[in-house]
């Protein structure tokens, strides 16, 4: 059978499949990626990894302070956003992990989140946390797309 994508190669002996693919990572507009050494996004091939992302703005300020509502959509635009602008369209997103620090939050962030991925239906998965690194900071999210996995 022939790879797609890849190339048959012998490792210790046996023939395995080597995908090979560019690797892009893109900036989301945060100072803290270059101090840390981190991508917003980074895109390997048809997979596209987000880092997770609170709603902090350009200007260092929690945005909807106080509001899940607020900061979910935020961030959910923020980043569908930078996907688009790069390519990746929301329908093609599998994956969605939504940190929240009480579960009380949850109804608020599904609305947030119902009107960016209703009808593509990703995987979705909360998770409740003690805090994050502000004490207004009240959601995070992070993200996984397929380019060409379109619902």
């Amino acid at each position: 059978m022939k790879p797609q994508n890849g190339v048959f190669r012998k490792v210790s002996g046996k023939e395995e499949i080597a995908m090979d693919f560019e690797r892009v990572n893109i900036k989301g507009g945060s100072a803290y990626e270059d101090v840390a050494g981190y991508s917003r996004i980074v895109k390997a091939g048809p997979f596209v990894y987000v880092s997770g992302t609170t709603s902090v703005t350009p200007e260092g300020t929690v945005y909807g302070e106080g509001d899940p509502y607020e900061q979910a959509k935020y961030i959910f635009n923020k980043l569908v956003g930078l996907l688009e602008e790069n390519g990746v369209s929301r329908e093609e997103v599998v994956k969605v992990n939504i940190f929240a620090t009480k579960s009380s939050y949850n109804n608020e962030i599904t609305r947030a989140y119902s009107e960016y991925f209703k009808e593509s239906r990703p995987c979705c998965t909360w998770i409740g946390i003690k805090e994050l690194n502000r004490p207004t900071q009240l959601v995070e999210i992070e993200m996984q797309a397929i380019v060409g996995a379109r619902a």
